[in-house]
């Protein structure tokens, strides 16, 4: 009922399944990229707790795209949602 109201409380671009939502944001520079992400998250989270509406951190991950992938890539970008590390796919 509340979650209609999602895509207005941050910048990401967002997709709504039923109970689930698709979050995504896209950046040139990588460390600005990881700033972005979890200045909108923290957003997101707040209008959650807002609206009674909770996260399951188990669940939730977070993909990285990149045209030239690196080996590291996933230990330097780290997520973060209230006090929860997301997981990582790296596509």
């Amino acid at each position: 009922m509340y979650i209609n109201g999602l895509p207005l409380c941050s910048k990401f671009k967002t997709v709504l399944y039923a109970d689930n939502a698709n979050l995504s944001l896209s950046h040139s520079s990588l460390y600005s990229l990881q700033s972005m992400v979890n200045h909108e998250l923290r957003k997101v989270h707040d209008w959650m707790s807002l609206n009674k509406l909770f996260i399951n951190y188990a669940k939730s991950m977070y993909l990285l795209t990149e045209k030239k992938v690196k080996n590291n890539l996933a230990e330097e970008f780290l997520v973060r949602l209230d006090n929860h590390q997301l997981g990582v796919i790296i596509q």
